[in-house]
């Protein structure tokens, strides 16, 4: 007896519908044509944009680097075309203007290296061949001050002051109305820089304080007066305490040093003329 094969199941024929074709897409063509538009003016646009963007300027040439004490001088040639110029002294910007020419009076002890870039039209150029010098020990960040007094104090913290062979200090302590708990301070900065300073022989000293602001430079002023009395002397108002043998000075007639004070003292007790005669002599 014989057993029936597996029963498998065919599917039914179908018979194929006739194709109709399609009518061709005409919005189609007309969507390729319009962004193919698109695209030309778009071409057309960043075509006269570029020839629109001002190229950059070429890079200056020419650097040159000059020690002096505390600073060094630099240099460069001038660039057609360029409205100003940024000098870099290893990463730190130390001057952006448009002259050839320029003081870098922050700098530090050591071996820096310099470049020069052009602007033009917020362009910067490329930067010029670096130049490489070794700096004198300088004032650094108190430089501004310093600065301030160039017939006064020493140009560089290591050398004496023409002025009866002066020598300064840094005053990295703050001023007694700035002080506070040792995490925070009272936070109210006064003083933007402070220096200390002394005649040869040390028998007359004096301080340099830079204030952020007037309100600051008057707040000091108006402390010092609670045990003075007002003077005037030849660059405006001052106040001598005589009891305590020292004085503060402001100085009103010029505008770039009118955030300054000086306060006068001597290794022994000065008279309130002395205060005041030392004063008017001092190369200010």
């Amino acid at each position: 007896m014989t057993h029936p094969g597996p029963q498998i199941s065919y599917p039914t024929p179908v018979s194929a519908s006739p194709v109709v074709p399609r009518k061709p897409r005409r919005w189609l063509g007309v969507a390729v044509i319009a962004v193919l538009s698109v695209v030309a003016l778009v071409g057309a646009y960043l075509g006269v944009r570029a020839l629109d963007t001002p190229s950059a300027p070429d890079a200056p040439t020419g650097l040159e680097l000059t020690k002096e004490p505390g600073r060094v001088k630099a240099t460069w040639q001038s660039v057609d075309g360029a409205s100003g110029y940024r000098l870099v002294r290893d990463d730190v910007v130390v001057y952006s203007g448009p002259h050839t020419t320029a003081t870098d009076i922050t700098v530090t002890k050591g071996e820096h290296s310099y470049r020069v870039f052009a602007i033009k039209d917020d362009r910067d150029s490329a930067a010029s061949e670096s130049e490489s010098i070794a700096a004198g020990a300088g004032w650094g960040l108190y430089a501004p001050l310093v600065g301030q007094f160039p017939d006064l104090v020493p140009q560089a913290p290591d050398i004496a002051s023409s002025f009866e062979g002066t020598r300064c200090v840094w005053m990295i302590v703050p001023s007694l109305d700035e002080r506070g708990p040792a995490e925070n301070g009272n936070g109210n900065q006064r003083t933007v820089a402070r220096i200390r300073c002394a005649t040869q022989g040390l028998e007359r000293n004096f301080a340099l304080t830079w204030y952020v602001n007037q309100d600051a430079r008057n707040a000091a002023f108006s402390k010092e007066a609670e045990t003075g009395h007002p003077v005037s002397w030849k660059h405006g108002t001052a106040t001598i305490d005589p009891v305590k043998g020292r004085g503060m000075f402001k100085i009103s007639d010029d505008p770039a040093q009118e955030l300054s004070t000086v306060i006068i003292a001597g290794a022994i007790k000065l008279t309130e003329q002395q205060i005041l005669d030392f004063a008017n002599s001092l190369p200010i």
